[in-house]
């Protein structure tokens, strides 16, 4: 997970831990954290911010 936090600049081993676990199982991510959305964004195509949610879209 040191890799992971220090490719993306993550001050948070948690963080780390839920976008390696993405990684891994291949899946997107979900969160509300918009701070930790812009920093991985760009290599990590498969994360979403819950604002952008929509129910109705299926």
């Amino acid at each position: 997970m040191e890799q992971i936090a220090t490719r993306f600049g993550l001050s948070t081993a948690y963080d780390a831990y839920y976008l390696g676990l993405a990684e891994i199982l291949g899946c997107e991510l979900w969160t509300a954290d918009e701070e930790f959305f812009n920093a991985v964004r760009e290599g990590f195509d498969k994360i979403k911010l819950l604002k952008d949610f929509d129910p109705a879209a299926g």
